[in-house]
């Protein structure tokens, strides 16, 4: 259903943006590089193109954005003041093709970068260099902060880590989140 019910969320359509006043706060924030986002979505449809979220910090050069790609969710570390690069893509292929809400889980070492769908294992990214820092921004949700990328659909939960989460915590997040509607506290 594209209703939301009784479930907390935001819905975005037409050209809805929301972004945070200030730096996005990340949870246990610690001097490592390792990181771990949740987010739980459902797009509006399933053969669309648009930004989700990014993150995105005139100080640092590099922004991180999530992005729908038809039936894909796509993964983007940008360069802002540089053309030629570096830049890292990735995407993970027929995530939204139920068109049911979808919970993604990503973590990353700094090396390595993992992603999570419904809980369990769906890719992994050896070159993919997603440190805490690149969630440490402005939050930009329902398009790109540079580009008119519009994304429809309902987001219905995020939250950023500080840390790499153990697959049994990316288990046990996906249940609490799916059954109580919120996260862990």
């Amino acid at each position: 259903s594209s209703d939301l019910g009784d479930r907390n969320g935001i819905r975005f359509s037409g050209r809805g943006i929301i972004y945070s006043s200030g730096p996005h706060p990340v949870a246990g924030s610690s001097d490592t590089d390792s990181c771990s986002l949740e987010i739980w979505l459902q797009p509006g449809r399933s053969r669309q193109a648009g930004t989700i979220i990014a993150f995105y910090s005139p100080a640092d050069p590099t922004d991180f954005s999530l992005f729908q790609e038809r039936s894909s969710l796509g993964f983007r570390l940008h360069n802002q003041r540089n053309v030629q690069g570096p830049h890292f893509y990735d995407r993970l292929g027929g995530v939204f093709s139920s068109g049911k809400p979808v919970f993604i889980t990503i973590t990353s070492d700094s090396k390595m970068t993992s992603v999570y769908a419904g809980g369990v294992p769906a890719k992994t990214m050896p070159n993919f260099p997603l440190v805490v820092r690149n969630l440490l921004g402005q939050l930009v949700a329902g398009t790109s902060p540079s580009a008119d990328q519009s994304w429809a659909g309902q987001l219905l939960g995020i939250a950023t880590y500080g840390r790499m989460l153990t697959p049994t915590e990316v288990a046990r997040h996906y249940q609490t989140w799916t059954i109580k509607g919120r996260p862990e506290s």
